[in-house]
């Protein structure tokens, strides 16, 4: 008795998802979040509106799934256009969000501002303890929105040492704020 293969391309996954299949979308959206949210955030710039313009994307891409045409491109880079768009007109309808006016995260040997939170000084503390290379893959991944790939792509890196890097922060970071 032979096993159906289980289609692990995007490509696949979204014909299929066309034809009705919710298990095929929910991997495609497994596959295409890093990618629809990395290109959201660098446009957007504010998460909470980010994850309303990738959530909507993805439930646009859903119920049209059938216009999805894997002869004219790829699955990854139709879903990526759609997110590109539906960023940019999220800025255009409800305008830029302001710049922060100061980095988003300081160094942790430089000091805290007057009236910083004692949590956010215990959490740049714990920062501290973090390698240089861990600290910049996490600064990449959470405060710029950065996918493993672009992270990857930046640092000249493979994304799985991206990963293995992240892992191992946020496994230090727990540690250390007694998170369980």
């Amino acid at each position: 008795m032979s096993q159906s293969r289980v289609p692990d391309q995007p490509d696949e996954l979204l014909v299929l998802a066309a034809r009705g299949d919710r298990e095929a979308f929910a991997r495609f959206y497994d596959t295409v979040i890093g990618p629809v949210w990395g290109t959201i955030r660098q446009v957007v710039r504010d998460q909470a509106r980010s994850a309303e313009v990738a959530e909507s994307v993805l439930v646009q891409a859903w119920r049209e799934a059938t216009a999805f045409d894997p002869a004219r491109e790829s699955a990854l880079a139709w879903i990526v256009a759609r997110a590109h768009g539906a960023a940019v007109r999220s800025i255009r309808t409800a305008g830029p969000v302001p710049a922060p006016r100061a980095a988003a995260v300081p160094e942790p040997d430089q000091p805290e501002p007057a009236g910083a939170s004692p949590h956010r000084h215990q959490f740049h503390r714990h920062l501290a303890t973090l390698t240089q290379e861990q600290r910049d893959c996490l600064v990449l991944a959470y405060y710029q929105g950065r996918d493993c790939r672009q992270i990857a792509a930046l640092l000249d890196l493979p994304a799985s040492t991206v990963r293995t890097r992240l892992r191992d922060a946020m496994i230090r970071l727990r540690d250390c704020l007694g998170v369980t």
